[in-house]
């Protein structure tokens, strides 16, 4: 029997394979790994009942949870519309979502370009003020060029 995640993930593979021309493929986690303009960012259909897709950066690999930083995250969060910033497993992600059901080819893109607008924006502070690996930055190929979105990833001062 088809559940509606299951079918929300069947629609999210379309979305991939629209986005990027590439067949999806979902990892152990459940994760699917594509490259959109030449960054990578994960997705994921999460939520039985009302399945939303995730899509998420990994900003900085390899950093410690301290109380500076999550102050920063907190700070982040406070600029962020639409978007989240968290620490997880010694990782800093950004990410955000959409309704499955209703998602689009341009909002799964729409959503990427969010993504990376937020990472690209505050990431590199993050680095600064508290280590850590540069993840994002280090898996974008040559030729990567930040885009605006449609609407605002964050909200400026």
């Amino acid at each position: 029997m088809t559940t509606n995640l299951d079918r929300a993930r069947a629609h999210l593979e379309q979305l991939i394979q629209a986005v990027t021309h590439e067949p999806p493929a979902r990892d152990h986690q459940d994760d699917y790994r594509m490259s959109v303009a030449r960054a990578v960012y994960y997705a994921r259909v999460d939520g039985e009942v009302s399945p939303t897709i995730r899509v998420y950066s990994i900003v900085v690999d390899a950093i410690d949870k301290t109380a500076a930083l999550l102050d920063s995250i907190n700070d982040i969060n406070t600029d962020l519309a639409f978007l989240r910033a968290m620490w997880i497993d010694r990782q800093v992600l950004i990410e955000g979502e959409v309704l499955a059901v209703t998602a689009g080819v341009d909002d799964l893109a729409e959503l990427c370009a969010r993504v990376a607008n937020a990472t690209d924006r505050f990431g590199p502070e993050l680095i600064e003020e508290h280590g850590g690996e540069p993840f994002f930055e280090s898996e974008k190929q040559p030729g990567y060029r930040a885009t605006e979105p449609d609407l605002p990833g964050f909200l400026e001062d």
